[in-house]
């Protein structure tokens, strides 16, 4: 089974939701789901977590004091 569908569906909803932690909790869960049946993989989930951690830092500089 082509997994590459279902993996851009994650990666679209974890910046969909990126600003709604609640949201991303459950989209996290539903991607164990996925991998839990074999249809993700440990890559594809670092991957996610990455993203999330990624934006995560960008919210955590002050741009005010770059300047």
């Amino acid at each position: 089974m082509d997994n590459t569908h279902i993996r851009d569906c994650f990666i679209k909803a974890v910046h969909a939701f990126k600003n709604k932690p609640p949201m991303l909790k459950q989209v996290f869960q539903d991607a164990k789901m996925y991998k839990d049946q074999g249809v993700l993989t440990d890559t594809d989930i670092s991957m996610l977590r990455t993203m999330r951690s990624q934006h995560d830092a960008l919210h955590r500089v002050d741009f005010s004091k770059q300047f």
